[in-house]
């Protein structure tokens, strides 16, 4: 995992709390949990949190979970952002960028990764960060992968 890789070759304190952004699974917010991250929230739809939860559950991992829409966002107060390949389709470019445009204040930042599968997705998810009035910086690249902050 591109993200997680990245995250442990920077010095992140443990802490933070870190909230993930469609979390899918949970392998990235169990991952963090199993580091010794003490606060990571796992985010995603309800259905899909379900998963999340009983894969927590047979790794013998506590971790808080909540349901977000990004259709509806809703701030979750947190120091650290973070997703991984949720920038693949472009119908899920807008209520991303809404979302971190509700989640990112304060001064927390959020680190992304993902695939580029498609130019034109890649293309209208930086512009819509721009526009956004938001940073984005890449920090990393392998390939098609790439991990950005955006502040």
């Amino acid at each position: 995992m591109v993200l997680l890789e990245y995250l442990q070759s920077i010095e992140i304190d443990k802490k933070l709390k870190v909230l993930e952004l469609g979390c899918g699974i949970g392998v990235l917010s169990i991952s963090m949990r199993t580091l010794g991250f003490e606060n990571v929230i796992a985010t995603d739809l309800e259905e899909i949190i379900k998963v999340t939860e009983k894969n927590s559950e047979l790794n013998k991992v506590s971790l808080e979970t909540r349901v977000l829409d990004w259709k509806f966002p809703e701030y979750i107060e947190s120091d650290l952002v973070l997703f991984a390949d949720c920038v693949w389709i472009m119908h899920l470019v807008e209520p991303l960028v809404k979302t971190l445009r509700v989640l990112i204040r304060g001064g927390n930042k959020c680190i992304g990764c993902f695939k580029i599968r498609s130019r034109l997705v890649h293309e209208e998810f930086l512009r819509q960060i721009r526009e956004s009035l938001m940073e984005l910086r890449v920090v990393y690249e392998d390939g098609d992968f790439c991990v950005s902050v955006i502040e």
